[in-house]
């Protein structure tokens, strides 16, 4: 019996085996992925300017503008005005001022046109009552003025230096004896009645007013609406506002319904005046306002059984000076009762006003003043 040996497979020797990658290797492979691609995005967002250079750029041609500074017109015929020390044209200085007595009793308030004035002299009378003397250049007379009241002979003099027309109702008998001296300079109410009227809406005797109308039609009836003088101008400077500045009270004392107070105002560097303890308020509602302030310390008495005040003549004295928020103990001089009275600082030079505005208050004592 024959064997039968098994056939022999035949396998194909060309089919090599299933090659394997190692976890290393991909692991090696991810990595520079992962480098190469965080590499790519910090470019992008960085951009630096050696990889992406940036292309100047050339601005547009502009026209060059040459901006010619604004001067300022020159005034030719320009001078300082002799009350208040502005640089303005001639015509506009020319022409006497006024002198108007005004009437401060309570019952005859309130008062109109004294804001207008430049300069303003307030000094008692009688019975305690002050009584103030508005100067208003030709140029700035508002259009209604009073009420206006009777004469005194220091004001009367302080009009006379001033080379003002003095209007006023009447006057001490002293008063009316100077005031003839003054011929046509001198309106009395008394006398020259067209020029004034009396007012329905305030009681007599405090009711007599007058106008920039009727006092114009006086000079004009005069042929003196170019009436020329001369005044000595004091020396000025310009008034400039610091509002770094501490504002400040000054406190004048005279009677009781005529004490005073001016506040010191650095926007406007100015002072406003009050009265008691209320804003001097004019009819048209206004408020006084000033520059610089000054207060002579004079000596009066009695002269009669009215009570009537005189003043003791004085060459020189004491003053206080106030302006720009501050005030020093100066004094003032008068060698000839017919010039202005000058003032002084402490070390001797003389006060520098500020331009604007003045007021003059006379006090009998230093501590009637308290700043």
């Amino acid at each position: 019996m024959k064997k039968i040996r098994p056939k022999k497979i035949k396998t194909d020797k060309t089919v090599a085996p299933v090659a394997t990658v190692s976890l290393d290797r991909v692991m090696i492979i991810a990595g520079l992925v992962l480098v190469f691609s965080l590499t790519a995005l910090s470019l992008y967002l960085w951009q630096p300017t050696w990889l992406f250079p940036v292309a100047e750029v050339t601005p547009p041609l502009v026209e060059e503008i040459i901006i010619e500074p604004i001067s300022e017109p020159v005034c030719l015929d320009c001078v300082s005005d002799p009350l208040s020390g502005a640089v303005l044209p001639k015509a506009e200085t020319e022409g006497r001022p006024w002198a108007v007595m005004i009437d401060n009793y309570v019952g005859a308030r309130p008062t109109v046109g004294v804001s207008a004035a430049t300069i303003v002299y307030e000094a008692p009378v009688e019975g305690g009552v002050t009584r103030l003397m508005a100067v208003i250049r030709a140029q700035d007379l508002p259009a209604t003025i009073g009420p206006v009241r009777s004469a005194r002979p220091y004001f009367l003099k302080w009009a006379q230096e001033l080379g003002a027309t003095y209007v006023h109702v009447g006057g001490s008998p002293e008063a009316l004896a100077l005031a003839k001296k003054l011929g046509s300079q001198d309106l009395n109410e008394f006398y020259q009645g067209a020029y004034f009227w009396r007012a329905n809406d305030r009681p007599a005797p405090h009711n007599i007013l007058t106008s920039q109308e009727k006092l114009k039609s006086y000079r004009e009836s005069l042929g003196q609406e170019k009436d020329d003088f001369y005044l000595a101008p004091y020396q000025f400077k310009e008034s400039l506002i610091d509002e770094l500045r501490l504002g400040s009270e000054i406190r004048v004392k005279y009677s009781e319904g005529y004490n005073v107070s001016w506040d010191y105002l650095p926007v406007t560097n100015s002072y406003q005046r009050y009265l008691e303890t209320g804003p001097h308020q004019e009819a048209d509602g206004g408020l006084i306002t000033v520059n610089n302030l000054i207060f002579p310390l004079r000596t009066f008495k009695i002269v009669d059984d009215d009570l009537r005040l005189e003043l003791i003549p004085q060459t020189g004295g004491t003053a206080l000076l106030c302006q720009d928020g501050a005030c020093e103990w100066g004094s003032w001089k008068q060698t000839d009762p017919l010039q202005r009275w000058r003032f002084y600082k402490r070390d001797g030079t003389e006060f520098v006003f500020n331009i604007g505005k003045t007021w003059i208050s006379l006090i009998s004592r230093l501590d009637d003043v308290q700043y």
